[in-house]
């Protein structure tokens, strides 16, 4: 249940990269239960009504970062557990941004 709330946390906050195209690439580490919501939601045209289409990519999670800075993905549907630290540890007065 964290890691679909974290994917669509990441959805909203980089919404901002895809206003140049309707086409996005999503990165997803494995077939597991977590992340069939997305192609669920493509089946369903939920994508389509927000103008977006969307190619699912099966990426292994270390290479992900990487696709990401290079552009090669939008977005990835996991934050890695360092990540999150970092994120947890910026947020001031103790507050959880975000959990993994």
């Amino acid at each position: 249940m964290n890691k679909v709330l974290g994917a669509l946390f990441i959805l909203l906050v980089l919404q901002a990269s895809a206003h140049a195209t309707d086409k996005i690439r999503i990165g997803f580490p494995d077939l597991a239960a977590p992340f069939l919501s997305f192609p669920l939601a493509q089946k369903k045209g939920f994508f389509h009504e927000e103008g977006l289409q969307a190619e699912f990519v099966r990426i292994n999670p270390t290479v992900a970062l990487a696709a990401l800075v290079k552009g090669e993905l939008d977005y990835y549907t996991v934050i890695p557990p360092l990540v999150g630290a970092a994120i947890q540890r910026s947020s001031g007065e103790g507050r959880c941004l975000l959990r993994t």
